[in-house]
């Protein structure tokens, strides 16, 4: 995983390939943090100034 980070331009898409991924986003507007699990064939979406750390 790489650091907590933003895309102040763009949505990130994040697809799990094998394994199982924890993850979690921090919405610009300062909501609590939304935390998932992606399994093989699962997708995640980051909007655009989400604090994400994949």
């Amino acid at each position: 995983m790489l650091p907590p980070h933003y895309h102040p331009r763009a949505t990130n898409f994040v697809v799990a390939v094998e394994g199982q991924t924890q993850t979690w986003m921090i919405q610009e507007n300062g909501a609590d943090p939304a935390t998932t699990t992606l399994n093989p064939g699962q997708l995640t979406i980051f909007p655009r100034g989400s604090l994400h750390p994949t």
